[in-house]
């Protein structure tokens, strides 16, 4: 077959955008991946490395006076080759951005699977088997078998990945509705100049033009990732201590508890010596052993205020770092932290938190500071949970080793969690509180991921959730 060979400048321009465009995307997805370091980005750098690649064939295809047919023809093979992999790793990374993992998984198996057998066969003519002229004399491939079931997966795949977004972004705020926001206008515009190239494939002829606004893409998610914070692990830790100090404001009255039961009782015992000093033909030795047993007693209740103050503003100040300081941490003495904080609320709602640590688990590798705020989260969220829906209930802690792993679980008797939300509770903003800030089971996720854990939430029919993460 004869190559037409376009004479328009126009060619090295859209060869050059895109070039820029695959090369722009990897770039923000690398600077996304060592600012955050988890799933998250490494979906995303995923994703991004794919189209880069597809990209970059792309851009050779366009150029079309430097190569032969048989060249060409292999660079459109390579670039479809890629392209294969889009659908499925772009739907992965939205529902790890949407931390959405039941019930996809089978779904993300089966995208797969079609993804890799596209690949399997994208060397041969059941996908590219030739190369046709379209429009003003330019070659594009043409399409078989393999390209028809390609081109049907991509755009269901891709629209419902688009659905997804879109509707989270009508349940989302602040800048969490910002990030999807930048996020599908950058995406939209990739995906329509993806698009195109499907109807250069079936003979349909449009402008190539468009392509040229390809490099907006990775300015719009690059806008989002420095205005807004998406994929900015310290918008996360800034999140978690505001959302720490949310929950504290919940638990005033259990603050409240702590320091007004050792002031009433050291004004009772001040009462009483004084008392005891006005009460004619008293004995000086008698007054002065009372006097001394009193001031013990007011003593020991003001260390307990002290205390109490001190504890609470440690843990009110401290906030997690930007990267988690690994050393041997005692789950027992994490607890009492939190249990300390948690007492009096739970004792007035009559809510029991139980222990259930193994001798070989009672410490574990990890960072004091975020094995505090993921076990306050949980272990507030589900005192929430129970106070809101009876009286009564227990949550109970357990931590065991399971081979190579440290296992923790909190764990409530309270009500369940329908099926349909189990998928969604970690998502940034979702709440079925009417004080809730929705930020809560988020943050928690985050911090187990960057203690490159993993947390899965099951909740029985019958009642009470578990919530379980592994190091």
């Amino acid at each position: 077959m004869q190559r037409l060979m376009p004479k328009f400048a126009l060619y090295d321009i859209i060869s050059f955008s895109t070039f820029a465009f695959a090369f722009s995307v990897i770039l923000v997805a690398v600077l996304a991946f060592f600012k955050r370091r988890d799933l998250m980005a490494l979906r995303f750098l995923t994703f991004s490395f794919i189209v880069m690649f597809w990209g970059v064939f792309f851009a050779l295809g366009i150029r079309q006076l430097t190569y032969g047919y048989t060249t060409l023809l292999i660079f459109w093979r390579l670039c479809h080759a890629a392209a294969v992999f889009i659908p499925s790793t772009w739907v992965h990374f939205i529902l790890a951005f949407l931390s959405r993992k039941e019930p996809f998984r089978n779904f993300l198996f089966i995208q797969y699977a079609l993804s890799f057998l596209l690949l399997l066969i994208s060397p041969t003519d059941l996908l590219v088997p030739e190369l046709h002229s379209v429009g003003e004399h330019i070659l594009f491939p043409g399409a078989s078998l393999g390209y028809h079931i390609f081109a049907i997966n991509f755009f269901i795949v891709v629209a419902y990945g688009f659905f997804i977004l879109v509707s989270h972004f009508f349940r989302s705020q602040g800048d969490s509705r910002e990030q999807t926001k930048y996020l599908l206008i950058g995406s939209g515009i990739g995906f329509f100049c993806g698009g195109v190239s499907f109807l250069l494939v079936y003979g349909i002829p449009f402008p190539l033009i468009v392509f040229i606004t390809m490099p907006l893409y990775p300015f719009f998610v690059g806008f989002a990732l420095i205005r807004h914070g998406l994929f900015n692990v310290d918008e996360i830790v800034k999140a978690a201590q505001k959302e720490k100090l949310a929950a504290l404001g919940v638990l005033s009255a259990s603050i409240n508890h702590e320091i007004k039961s050792p002031l009433y009782v050291v004004k009772e015992l001040i009462q009483m010596n004084l008392k005891e000093l006005e009460t004619p033909g008293s004995k000086a030795e008698e007054l002065v052993a009372k006097g001394k047993d009193h001031l013990g007693r007011a003593a020991r209740q003001i260390d307990r205020i002290y205390d109490t103050i001190k504890r609470l503003s440690n843990f009110a100040k401290q906030g997690v770092q930007n990267q988690p300081q690994m050393q041997p941490v005692s789950v027992r003495e994490v607890l009492d932290t939190v249990e300390d904080l948690v007492r009096y609320d739970f004792s007035i709602h009559n809510i029991k938190l139980i222990r259930e640590i193994e001798k070989d688990a009672e410490e574990v590798l990890s960072d004091a500071r975020y094995l505090e705020e993921i076990l306050f989260n949980l272990i507030v969220n589900a005192g929430q949970a129970l106070s809101a829906s009876r009286e009564g209930g227990e949550i109970i802690v357990k931590a065991c080793r399971e081979d190579s792993k440290y296992v923790l679980s909190v764990a409530d008797n309270g009500p369940s969690i329908p099926k349909e939300k189990l998928d969604q509770i970690f998502e940034p903003f979702y709440t079925t509180k009417k004080e809730g800030s929705g930020l809560g089971l988020y943050i928690t996720k985050q911090l187990v991921e960057r203690l490159n854990g993993k947390i899965e939430v099951q909740s029985n029919s019958t009642g009470g959730t578990s919530f379980t993460f592994k190091f």
